[in-house]
This record gives C-alpha cells, structure tokens and sequence, in this order.
C-alpha cells in the first residue's frame, strides 16, 4: 500500500467531493497478475454526477505478486472505474462498469491475467454518531496489508487482539494508516482484531479480521 496524499484530499474537499470523514467511505484496489508485470498510473472513480480521478503512483505489481492502493474518502462506491494501465511500456485504458466488492475484474485478452478489484466497507457509517461525538471505522475491515482508520482525530486508537491485548497504539487523527503491525513493527498474525478508540471515559470499537 501506498501513503495518502494530503495534497489531494485537500483538493477533494475543495471540489466537494469530500465531506466528514465519518461520511465517507474509503475504497482499496486490489491489483494482481499471473504473467506479465502491470503499472497503474492513475485511476478514474465515477457514481451519478460525481467524478474524479486519482494520481496512483507506485501502484504495480510483478507476476504472481499483488499489489494494493488505498484512495482518499470518498462520498459512495463507484459505479464505474477506468485504469490506465501499463504492460511492458504500452499503455491501457481499461474500464470497468458497475464494479462489485471483493470480485476481481479481469482485464481483456491479450491481458487477462491481470486482474483488479476494488472493496469498501458497507458499515463504514455503522456508530458514527455517539453521546461524545467519536468516530471510528476502518477500511478495509478484512485486512491483508494495511488498513485506513478513520477517526474524530480525538483520544487513543488501540489494536487489541482477542485476548484483549493491545498490540498497536497511536494517537487518533483524522485518517491513519495502519500496516496491520504491531508496535514493534512486525506482522501481526491472522485472527480476529478490534480497533478501539478511547477519549476520557468513553470507547467505541470496530471489529476487524487480518487475513494475509
């Protein structure tokens, strides 16, 4: 995965394709190839009225590798996306209509071993408001390589496993990127996982799963 740039999310805002954080959701491609090396340089999101394209640099995987990219907040899921792609130096327009979560698209003949997926949280929302105004959600919630945390940039964010040992803490902020490690820097294992955000006496907490 690759860091956020501030510079275009401050753009989104500008452009009002971005709200609240604890409004939006935040969208992971998934890229992966069986044959030939691909570069995606930039990726187009489109949902009714609302468009926008996304610089992606660094977002390429070699054969039998994947690779993933997480995009700044975004109003709702796409309902199309076009990659521009590169094999071997040639350049790809490739689009793909009505995308679903989690299913991988394929790209067309002569590269249909490469293969794109796009997945969000559907309960991004779920707990957003509370008595002391906290948000929390985490993107995505099926972790493989890293994860996004959304916050109200207030309190402590913790990782806790499931005998409730925090194993990675940091301070809330607004956006967080997490790679699914603990506070030494190693990997943490598979399994279930809770992200809790504590400000004074209140907590709320998102369940996540880490499968590598």
């Amino acid at each position: 995965m690759k860091k956020l740039s501030l510079s275009l999310a401050a753009i989104l805002i500008l452009l009002g394709m971005v709200r609240s954080a604890s409004g939006n959701i935040v969208i992971t491609g998934y890229l992966k190839t069986a044959a030939e090396p691909v570069v995606i340089d930039s990726a187009y999101f489109a949902n009714g009225n609302q468009s926008a394209w996304f610089p992606t640099t660094g977002w390429h995987c070699d054969t039998m590798a994947t690779d993933t990219f997480v995009f700044p907040p975004l109003v709702n899921f796409p309902d199309t996306v076009r990659l521009v792609a590169k094999f071997n130096g040639a350049r790809l327009l490739q689009e793909f209509d009505s995308p679903v979560r989690q299913v991988w698209n394929r790209f067309p003949d002569p590269h249909d071993q490469t293969q794109a997926m796009f997945d969000a949280p559907t309960g991004i929302e779920e707990g957003r408001h509370n008595p002391a105004g906290l948000h929390l959600a985490v993107s995505p919630s099926v972790v493989r390589h890293a994860a996004v945390i959304l916050t109200s940039g207030t309190g402590c964010v913790e990782i806790v496993d499931a005998a409730g040992n925090a194993v990675r803490t940091f301070p809330a902020a607004a956006t967080v990127r997490w790679a699914a490690d603990d506070d030494a820097g190693r990997a943490l294992p598979e399994g279930i996982y809770f992200c809790r955000l504590t400000a004074g006496p209140t907590a709320i907490v998102r369940k996540l799963i880490i499968a590598r």
